[in-house]
């Protein structure tokens, strides 16, 4: 038969690690996890709350906050940080610019709901030198993101739609009005609803704080290599 002590420890070691693990899940930022295949950077993964978003791709990790015009990339094999507008982002692994789009070229072609998730999808064309572009964008409309943070997202992703991007993909047409294969910027593999540490959105500590994406991701002799073919 068991003895009290050890059944009063037992029930306190119960009730403890009850406390802690419904205090962690307390401070857990409910959010959307969602996976993506994109042209320019690969697989990577969003960790999405209302004010905050984590990027994990190839390229390192991302973190953009509501109300801040940077965002923050820090990358473990080199453990560098930095600090960067997202245009200059676009412009360092696109290394060219696409059309400007504005939201009132978008129209909107119809909707639907697949798993529980709200898509919908918005056409638009636009110009670039002697080619005409086409190009329609599923949103997820559950998404509810702060506007800074949207705007952040859009600035990445090269759009500018009402909702989070879920798939683009363009088409370009010569003078003679011939359609190009269609051509995927990027779409989404896996989405979901879960709860986040606080701790996903920190930042690393004493990481090297660097001024350029090249010096982020290569060393010395590679950052200035590219440099060179690049001002060529």
């Amino acid at each position: 038969m068991i003895s009290q002590k050890i059944y009063a420890f037992i029930i306190g070691f119960y009730i403890t690690s009850h406390c802690f693990m419904t205090k962690a899940m307390a401070n857990e930022i409910p959010g959307w996890s969602i996976k993506q295949q994109n042209r320019w950077y690969g697989l990577q993964e969003f960790s999405i709350t209302k004010d905050k978003i984590r990027i994990d791709n190839s390229f390192g990790h991302t973190i953009i906050t509501n109300n801040d015009k940077l965002v923050t990339i820090y990358n473990d094999s080199s453990k560098c940080i930095t600090r960067q507008p997202p245009e200059t982002i676009v412009s360092f692994i696109q290394r060219r610019k696409t059309p400007t789009t504005n939201i009132h070229n978008f129209k909107k072609l119809g909707s639907k709901n697949d798993h529980g998730y709200n898509l919908v999808r918005y056409s638009y064309s636009a110009t670039k030198g002697q080619y005409n572009l086409d190009s329609y964008i599923d949103v997820v409309t559950n998404i509810e993101l702060s506007a800074s943070v949207m705007q952040m997202v859009d600035k990445i992703l090269r759009c500018n739609v009402p909702g989070f991007p879920s798939k683009q993909v363009l088409f370009f047409k010569s003078g003679h009005n011939t359609q190009s294969k269609p051509i995927v910027y990027f779409y989404t593999t896996a989405i979901k609803q879960c709860n986040f540490n606080p701790n996903l959105f920190s930042l690393p500590q004493n990481y090297k704080h660097v001024e350029t994406l090249a010096q982020l991701i290569f060393d010395e002799d590679e950052t200035q290599a590219l440099s060179t073919i690049r001002s060529k």
